[in-house]
């Protein structure tokens, strides 16, 4: 469909989005009181939704696809797919990596509800910019990894899933979208003389895997995946651009941001409510507002006002009471300068 842009974007800007009076309710002390990690930063309102979708022009449920385009520019502002991944296993699979990066991963927004974490290549500290591996495991996960075939098979796993991601993609998003992307790993490559410029931590690996069905009626299919050692290698297909974020949870008020390219993709791999407990994604810039659901993929313009709502559950309980995970590329635009 086609929409012209909205002349009073909902919500407007730097404004969190809360879809009911009882979720609003149930983050007010966090947003005027809670701790920032960054006394930098402002403190942003909430803005309440009204009731039976009023402020939208356009709801995308839950089971539905869409494309939406510009009406003046003709360029794509938002594309839903659902039941990205046909395989269950594989999805399984693909959401425990994303499970297991999220968890064992610094967020590098503090001061957001849930988490945001970087996987693959970053551009290093503002005040010593240069290209490196994200060193940015928590202490226990450190630990955990200290020996380096243990480290080499998590970063493995991240980088294959990632990999995964990006195949599938490419065969399944309008050329527009995917013509932008390798526009900027190509800028990379021509900019990097060490080639770093796929997900790929062991620069001499050049595939990426997926572990095999074990055999055996003890284990669970989930067993079977995550306790393998063996992966079904694809030395032929592509690795994944340089840089990808997981996320956990993660809400964010109306907000649009630099990339390093037009269009941002995310997959959601997993939702365990449903979309009567908000943290939905929204276009503010077209008053859209996208339902999130396990297996989707959204794709929208970075530099658009954009955002996801607050979940309906309290602070304290993020973690325990509410799980919406995946992964995506949204990449810096500091990548490869």
């Amino acid at each position: 469909i086609w929409m012209r842009k909205s002349k009073t974007p909902f919500p407007p800007e730097r404004q969190w989005l809360s879809e009911s009076p009882e979720i609003t309710q149930l983050w007010r002390k966090q947003f005027t009181k809670g701790k920032l990690h960054d006394k930098r930063k402002s403190r942003y309102p909430i803005v309440t939704a009204r009731p039976n979708d009023q402020d939208w022009r356009r709801v995308v449920k839950s089971d539905e696809d869409i494309i939406v385009r510009d009406a003046e520019s003709n360029e794509i502002v938002l594309l839903v797919m659902r039941n990205f991944c046909g395989d269950p296993e594989v999805l399984e699979w693909a959401d425990g990596v994303v499970q297991t990066a999220v968890a064992t991963k610094k967020s590098v927004r503090l001061d957001d509800p849930g988490k945001l974490a970087l996987v693959g290549w970053t551009s290093g500290a503002r005040s010593q910019p240069a290209l490196m591996w994200a060193k940015n495991l928590l202490p226990a996960a450190a630990k955990e990894l200290s020996l380096p075939e243990k480290l080499r098979q998590y970063d493995f796993n991240c980088s294959s899933v990632y990999a995964l991601f990006w195949n599938m993609i490419r065969r399944r998003l309008p050329e527009e979208i995917l013509a932008d992307l390798k526009t900027f790993v190509e800028k990379i490559e021509n900019a990097q003389v060490e080639k770093s410029t796929t997900m790929n931590e062991n620069r001499t690996t050049a595939y990426w895997g997926i572990p095999l069905q074990q055999s055996g009626s003890g284990t669970t299919t989930k067993d079977k995946r995550f306790n393998g050692t063996q992966f079904f290698q694809f030395h032929q297909a592509e690795l994944a651009p340089p840089q990808g974020i997981v996320s956990l949870n993660y809400a964010r008020f109306c907000h649009c941001e630099i990339n390093a390219h037009k269009w941002c993709v995310a997959w959601t791999t997993h939702r365990s409510h449903g979309a009567e407990h908000g943290g939905h994604f929204f276009v503010a810039d077209y008053d859209f507002k996208v339902e999130n659901a396990t297996n989707t993929v959204f794709v929208w313009q970075g530099e658009k006002l954009h955002g996801a709502s607050l979940p309906n559950v309290r602070p304290g309980e993020l973690e325990t009471n509410f799980r919406q995970c995946g992964l995506g590329f949204a990449m810096s635009h500091q990548l490869g300068k």
